[in-house]
């Protein structure tokens, strides 16, 4: 097992940091969920990336979903998430949405090989569901993996960018019903992608999938549990 990396309680800027901007609609009781899922992360993701000049003017800064007139910071490091905990549509209807926002562009993130990688992103989740998964205790890992999606797993996966497996897969929910399209190891340009080479260090002999069933939401961005 190898050694644990010590981690101070405030990241400097060599480490990845994610920022949280919980909304004024949620309560107080919900923040300690979403701060360690941003630990837990923090952990994982080991490498920095370049830091992004924010946009302080922009009122804007989370297209509106999150509510109006909320402006960026003057500095991303090295993503900011909003998230809110709010009445949607009461329980087992929408749970709430996730995802990454604004991303990083331009030749300076191209040459690091960073380019895409976000810089913003949103939570959100109906209090009426929240309170039931709380008190089945499940809501510490739905906010776990749904922050990773905000991060970019599955989202911005290296399959949509650089054709590393199934280019269609990514971009068509039908084509999923292939089970060709889900995996995940060798692409039309027969690239083999990083994922699947750290899968292979397992010593396993199995490959590495995408999910390819569940429908719009389900297929692509999750890896399959089979």
């Amino acid at each position: 097992q190898p050694p644990c990396r010590i981690l101070p309680s405030s990241f400097p800027s060599v480490y990845f940091n994610i920022n949280l901007k919980p909304m004024s609609e949620t309560e107080s009781k919900y923040h300690i969920y979403f701060e360690k899922a941003k630990a837990k992360w923090e952990e994982v993701i080991v490498g920095d990336v370049l830091d992004v000049e924010g946009d302080q003017t922009n009122t804007d800064w989370y297209f509106g979903l999150m509510g109006k007139n909320i402006t960026g910071p003057s500095t991303v490091d090295d993503i900011t998430i909003g998230y809110k905990i709010h009445a949607i549509d009461g329980p087992n209807n929408i749970l709430g949405r996730s995802g990454p926002l604004r991303f990083r562009t331009g030749k300076k993130f191209r040459d690091m090989n960073q380019e895409h990688i976000p810089i913003s992103g949103i939570m959100e989740f109906d209090t009426a569901d929240v309170d039931d998964f709380i008190e089945k205790g499940l809501f510490e890992s739905i906010v776990l993996h749904e922050m990773g999606h905000v991060l970019g797993f599955g989202t911005m996966w290296p399959t949509f960018l650089n054709g590393c497996g199934s280019f269609t897969c990514e971009n068509s929910i039908g084509a999923c019903s292939d089970p060709i399209c889900s995996t995940y190891s060798v692409g039309s340009n027969g690239g083999v992608c990083h994922a699947s080479r750290k899968f292979n260090e397992l010593n396993t002999t199995e490959e590495l999938y995408l999910e390819n069933g569940g429908g719009e939401g389900t297929a692509c961005p999750h890896w399959s549990e089979r």
